[in-house]
């Protein structure tokens, strides 16, 4: 069964490891195998998600703030 519901911020530990997963398994994604844990952190992700995701914006690039 799939479940459709909002990220929230208890969700990026999952999140984190899930986008890591995809980096190394696919060439279209942003960052290349490797480098998403160079440039930011599982921390940051989720702190994007409780300041922006879930008041209604969208991911930022969280590895330029």
């Amino acid at each position: 069964m799939i479940e459709y519901r909002s990220i929230l911020p208890e969700d990026a530990p999952a999140f984190w490891q899930f986008l890591n997963v995809l980096d190394e398994q696919t060439s279209f994604m942003m960052y290349e195998p490797g480098e998403r844990t160079r440039r930011t952190s599982m921390a940051a992700l989720a702190e994007d998600i409780r300041q922006h995701v879930i008041p209604g914006g969208d991911f930022l690039d969280i590895a330029l703030e």
